[in-house]
């Protein structure tokens, strides 16, 4: 019974430790860290208010946001290791061959959907198994409490459940 009580104290311990250190390798306030490109934990709940109108209302709409705001953070390394660069028009079609130029028109989350769509066409440029490879090596960091990244599926892991991707979850613009 003494044994469990201090295992269960221990796990709490080290559980409380991780809880107030935030993001362990990096600074606290991050929400995600990627070289010397950092998104704070601020600036994520401004992009979550700005882009909610475009997403399901529920943990999926969520991460999704958050894959969105990550994976902006990876266009732009991306885009800087191979000097690239793309015409707004060249944007907004990338963004249309997936159904996502609408995030174009949230003006908190016209950003974010901008570098989404270079990544869709940084991607095609590089290919896709490069470009892949290369994110695979990215020193990608994700605030503890936000969850983990998974460079292979593009997306925050968080409890060990794979949840949404880069791709947004949009609501039906019919409403």
């Amino acid at each position: 019974m003494l044994r469990s009580t201090r295992s269960r104290l221990g796990a709490l311990v080290a559980a409380s430790v991780v809880a107030l250190t935030g993001c362990a390798q990096g600074n606290p306030s991050s929400a995600f860290e990627l070289g010397d490109r950092r998104v704070s934990m601020e600036q994520l709940d401004d992009y979550t208010q700005a882009c909610k109108p475009l997403f399901n209302d529920d943990s999926a709409g969520l991460t999704g946001i958050r894959n969105l705001v990550a994976g902006s953070l990876i266009s732009e390394e991306l885009q800087a290791r191979h000097n690239l660069s793309f015409s707004d028009e060249q944007i907004r079609g990338a963004l249309a061959q997936f159904n996502q130029e609408v995030g174009l028109s949230v003006p908190g989350c016209a950003p974010l959907f901008t570098k989404l769509g270079g990544l869709h066409l940084t991607m095609a440029k590089l290919t896709p198994e490069k470009g892949l490879a290369e994110i695979e090596k990215m020193d990608f960091k994700v605030n503890p409490r936000l969850g983990t990244w998974d460079s292979k599926r593009l997306g925050v892991v968080m409890g060990g459940s794979e949840l949404s991707g880069l791709a947004p979850i949009t609501r039906d613009s019919g409403d």
